[in-house]
């Protein structure tokens, strides 16, 4: 694999070959918290560019008149959602050098695709998840994401005080 790094988090697996940008999926919750501390650290130790994005839902606007408002309304609703997210992500990363926030609207694993493939992801950090509850990013996410790129797809462990329903450290492999 890589070369191990003791962080202040866990142990901290540093990917094989060169980093050049650390994308992490990120979401306000303890486990996207501790996402976002994982990929820091990642990037830290690489020396690599950090991008931060939040994926949102996003509604086509098409049909009746009334369905287009209200679509139109939905997604202004969900950028100002994407924006206060990406907004706490940036409280908590602090004043970091190479770092870039971006909103994903849409279908999870499309927007994430389209976002490593826009900053050129070499690695891609994802909170950890437990199975079955539908959340953001889903351990399906993960492996479906590593099978559309060159890059290689981490799942971080989760916070210490977040339960632990999966198994941690799962990490996909380049292909």
């Amino acid at each position: 694999m890589g070369e191990t790094i003791t962080s202040s988090l866990q142990e901290l697996r540093v990917v094989s070959g060169p980093t050049r940008r650390v994308l992490v999926g990120y979401e306000p919750s303890k486990r996207g918290h501790a996402a976002l501390r994982h990929a820091i650290e990642l990037a830290r130790a690489a020396g690599s560019r950090l991008t931060v994005t939040t994926v949102v839902p996003h509604a086509r606007v098409n049909g009746c008149a009334r369905y287009r408002q209200s679509a139109v309304l939905w997604n202004q609703e969900m950028r100002e959602v994407a924006a206060e997210e990406l907004a706490g992500a940036a409280e908590l990363v602090g004043d970091r050098q190479n770092v870039e926030y971006v909103a994903g609207y849409g279908e999870p694993l499309q927007a994430m695709t389209e976002a490593a493939q826009q900053c050129a992801a070499d690695v891609i950090v994802l909170p950890e998840q437990p199975t079955g509850l539908g959340r953001l990013f889903s351990p399906r996410i993960a492996e479906k994401l590593s099978g559309r790129g060159q890059w290689e797809v981490v799942v971080a462990p989760a916070a210490p005080d977040a339960k632990r329903t999966t198994s941690r450290g799962y990490q996909a492999r380049r292909r």
